[in-house]
This record gives structure tokens, C-alpha cells and sequence, in this order.
């Protein structure tokens, strides 16, 4: 049985080093942080909802991609109920 869960991640507003991430109903913002700790912190919490790989994979390869191109990506991830 699974559930689908809301992933977001977002630079801070007016180019600053910080990110908001969400999984869920938990938000957090970490400054200063780079990309790739700001996706390390999305990746463990899917990690701990037991996301399998390749879910784990396919979110965070969509999450990147879409931040290549905005500064904010949404994501539905799918996780154990």
C-alpha cells in the first residue's frame, strides 16, 4: 500500500543561499546550503517514509531537472502508507 506525498524544494527568494524544502507536511530551510545538501535532505526523508529506489531516483532526477530550469520544484513522490 502506498501514498502520494508533495515534494518541494525552492531557493530562497532574491538570490540568496538558502533553500526551503518540503516533504509532506514538513518544511525546512537550510542557510547557508547548496543544491545538493538541500536534495540530500529530500533523499533521506524519503528514505525514511520507505520510498524504494527507484522512486527515490526518479523524484530526485524530476527535482533536479525542473531546478535547472526554475528556482522552484514540485514533485509527487510515491511512499509506503
Amino acid at each position: 500500500m502506498t501514498r502520494a506525498v508533495s515534494v518541494v524544494v525552492e531557493r530562497a527568494p532574491g538570490g540568496g543561499r538558502g533553500w526551503w524544502m518540503q516533504f509532506g507536511d514538513t518544511r525546512h530551510f537550510a542557510m547557508p546550503c547548496t543544491e545538493f545538501r538541500a536534495l540530500e535532505w529530500v533523499r533521506a526523508r524519503l528514505e525514511a517514509s520507505g520510498a524504494e529506489r527507484t522512486e527515490r531516483g526518479r523524484v530526485l532526477r524530476l527535482l533536479i531537472r525542473e531546478l535547472d530550469r526554475k528556482a522552484k520544484a514540485e514533485v509527487t513522490a510515491e511512499v509506503r502508507a
